[in-house]
């Protein structure tokens, strides 16, 4: 009898330690590290040339300023009369130190991949990698050509200084950033 006395005092006393144990995991609150008030702010970094709004636009300028030489090098030759590719009307940065362009002689719309090298805050020695009679593109041929061409972190920049939008054409003083993939074929404006 003393035994089975023993084992239930025991027992009592294991129940007790493990609902103690149990309140004091529930009602105790978690102590988060120490908040820093004086944290370290860090720019974000500058990669390359085309890294956000300004030097987007120094590379079209700077590309405006070559193209009488660059556009000499277009194997594929204006047509109707015209003996020159008319300066570029849309520029969409894509990464890799990438852009797409497009051009134009008044008859025909080509694009190209133009690739740059940085030079401090700006780009120099530009090539274009291919050239495409199809402008403007599908979807699913855009979203091909940024796949291989592109950088998916880079994310996509389109600059023009007018655009065919709600039926109308919306110009620009300068070149502006718009949201609208000026790349992909849209009949009726955006």
């Amino acid at each position: 009898m003393k035994q089975k006395g023993f084992f239930n005092i025991i027992f009592l006393i294991l129940a007790v330690m493990l609902a103690s144990i149990t309140t004091y995991l529930i009602l105790t609150k978690k102590v988060d590290a120490p908040v820093n008030d004086n944290p370290i702010i860090q720019e974000p970094t500058k990669i390359g040339c085309d890294f956000d709004k300004d030097t987007r636009i120094n590379i079209i300028d700077t590309f405006i300023d070559g193209w009488s030489e660059f556009e000499k090098k277009v194997v594929q030759r204006p047509v109707l009369g015209s003996t020159i590719w008319g300066k570029p009307n849309y520029y969409q940065f894509i990464g890799n130190n990438r852009m797409f362009i497009n051009f134009e002689d008044g008859h025909i719309a080509l694009a190209s991949v133009v690739q740059y090298k940085c030079y401090e805050d700006n780009a120099m020695d530009f090539s274009s990698l291919e050239i495409f009679n199809d402008f403007p593109f599908d979807e699913i041929k855009w979203n091909n050509l940024y796949g291989q061409y592109g950088d998916k972190d880079y994310g996509v920049y389109s600059y023009t200084e007018s655009i065919f939008k709600g039926g109308e054409v919306i110009k620009y003083n300068d070149w502006t950033e718009v949201p609208e993939n000026l790349f992909i074929l849209h009949p009726k404006g955006y």
